[in-house]
């Protein structure tokens, strides 16, 4: 059975590398079986449709994002998460650069199509959407956090999507330290109003 997990996994992990670089439309399971020098019937064997696929390569996406966020949870401070957070964004600056936001574009993709490739994509969002909306929350931002989140996850896309038009790698990387710049200040600001407050 293990063996039979690792050829799967293997498949997903071909299939996400795949859709990510040429998008889930283009992408065939004929390029998948190719890429992994696979016979085509052989994936059949684990996915029946190329929508299984796709569910698959969410749940991977879903679960890569889970691991992220559980490390930046190993850091005490809220702050220094959200920091962290948009360090770890820079990390995939240069592919954003390449290909686009992962995430986003998949989103973007499938909101399209309807059913449960686009529920599953808009969950990707709104799980971190609602990871950052968390961290705001435990600043004191408690009325302000879901658009707090929501403003923070809009420049961030906005970001990826310019540095990918333009093919931009350094812009991409200098509007995330001003994201984070941005951040600090009003991070400080609030620790100044709950000071005077308590």
């Amino acid at each position: 059975m293990a063996k039979y997990s690792a050829k799967r996994n293997r498949l997903i992990e071909t299939a996400r590398k795949l859709i990510y670089q040429q998008g889930f439309n283009i992408t065939t399971l004929s390029d998948i079986a190719l890429e992994i020098d696979l016979p085509l019937g052989n994936i059949y064997y684990y996915f029946k449709t190329k929508k299984d696929i796709g569910v698959a390569v969410l749940e991977s996406i879903t679960v890569t994002q889970q691991n992220i966020f559980q490390q930046l949870d190993e850091e005490p401070s809220p702050k220094n998460r959200l920091h962290n957070f948009l360090e770890h964004t820079k990390q995939e600056a240069k592919d954003i650069t390449l290909q686009g936001s992962e995430v986003g574009t998949l989103c973007q993709e499938f909101s399209k199509e309807g059913g449960i490739l686009a529920n599953l994509s808009a969950k990707v969002i709104m799980n971190r959407l609602l990871w950052v909306e968390a961290q705001f929350y435990a600043l004191g931002f408690i009325k302000e956090g879901p658009d707090l989140s929501l403003d923070l996850m809009y420049r961030l896309e906005g970001i990826f999507l310019l540095g990918y038009a333009f093919r931009d790698l350094k812009l991409i990387t200098r509007q995330i330290t001003l994201l984070q710049d941005y951040l600090k200040e009003r991070i400080a600001e609030q620790d100044e109003r709950l000071v005077v407050a308590g």
